[in-house]
């Protein structure tokens, strides 16, 4: 997991990087360059996630015994944890990818390819996660008829998961809250200083991540305040 998360954060801050060294060079070499430099990483995430994939199918069909069993619970367990990992920056790269190439009105070759990227990092995320199909094959997890962000799904969710997976859970989204918080607010002023030192204002952007900020704490603190 870590050589995971290292590998997607050196490519997209060198990814970022690059672009921002090129941008004051030339900016249609910058604009290539970002373009085609975003292609090869979401490529190199999905092929990653196939492999993670076709791993833990392998694992789950080979028969265990005794302590293999429980290292191979664990294989398990770690390499669905990347492939979600992996799959979700697939998804997360091509839909800013896609915005890049509407945005800068590159070719259509580029926009189509970028349309294709974004559906089928969303079929691996969504219909190919290994958790459910393999880790909890006999689990009867809440079928996401509607929206698995709604209210309702996350209460099934829970509530088929058992207490020492439900604090591990609940652990999880405490951090994730809380580093989504950081970030937005260092996204706010980074924004707000871009604005300031180039011609393209980002105010629409400031008052969106100000609008996330105030919707999720809501949401946070009237589900603990209701309970």
């Amino acid at each position: 997991m870590k050589l995971l998360t290292k590998f997607i954060m050196g490519g997209i801050i060198g990814f970022i990087g690059a672009y921002a060294l090129l941008y004051f060079r030339d900016a249609r070499t910058s604009e290539s360059m970002f373009a085609y430099g975003g292609l090869a990483l979401i490529v190199l995430l999905l092929i990653w996630s196939v492999y993670l994939y076709v791993s833990t199918k392998k694992l789950h069909f080979t028969s265990y015994t005794g302590d293999e069993e429980d290292e191979a619970d664990e294989k398990k367990y770690k390499k669905s944890s990347d492939f979600s990992t992996s799959s979700y920056s697939a998804l997360v790269v091509s839909m800013i990818l896609l915005a890049f190439t509407l945005i800068q009105e590159m070719s259509v070759y580029l926009v189509v390819t970028s349309i294709v990227l974004v559906i089928v990092s969303l079929f691996l995320s969504t219909g190919m996660n290994p958790a459910a199909k393999f880790l909890y094959a006999d689990r009867e997890f809440p079928k996401a008829d509607g929206s698995t962000s709604s209210d309702a799904y996350a209460d099934e969710f829970l509530h088929a998961a058992d207490e020492g997976e439900r604090a591990i859970i609940l652990q999880g989204l405490y951090k994730s809250h809380n580093l989504m918080n950081t970030l937005l607010v260092i996204a706010m002023m980074l924004a707000t200083t871009y604005s300031i030192l180039q011609d393209p204002s980002q105010m629409f952007s400031v008052i969106m991540i100000g609008v996330v900020l105030i919707a999720g704490n809501l949401k946070y603190q009237l589900s603990i305040r209701n309970k």
